[in-house]
């Protein structure tokens, strides 16, 4: 399982190097501590490690696919578990074979990210519109 917990934490690693690489070259960087096997997820969302949930959810996206081995929520949501647990959980797991499983879990990510927006968009042009409304019979 070690090859599984390095896995996941190079994952990590590459996308909070990458969202750094993306803030402005004015922003300070503070010294983070480095992320190890036993680093839990609580401790990753904590701010010790420049780790968000976005960060998180990619990273078990990431491992998923490329290790084609679908993750259950209640494993990838569950912020006490450490990584090397993680790891060792979804060593545990069964390979996918199916060649369209990467497509499927991109999609589903996606997909929920998506809804999400349409949805806070639409709770905002109603809440305009009632507004429009209420101003207009005034």
């Amino acid at each position: 399982m070690i090859a599984l917990t390095n896995s996941f934490i190079s994952i990590l690693k590459v996308l909070i190097e990458h969202r750094r690489h993306l803030r402005s070259a004015k922003a300070k960087r503070r010294r983070k501590r480095s992320i190890t096997g036993r680093t839990s997820f609580a401790e990753l969302l904590s701010g010790e490690h420049d780790c968000d949930s976005l960060d998180l959810q990619l990273a078990c996206l990431c491992f998923e696919v490329c290790h084609r081995i679908a993750i259950p929520a209640e494993l990838s949501d569950n912020e006490a578990i450490t990584i090397e647990e993680f790891a060792s959980a979804a060593g545990e797991l069964t390979r996918e074979h199916d060649p369209m499983f990467a497509t499927r879990q991109i999609a589903n990510v996606a997909y929920a990210s998506w809804v999400g927006v349409f949805q806070a968009a639409q709770e905002e042009l109603t809440k305009e519109s009632r507004l429009a409304k209420k101003f207009r019979r005034n």
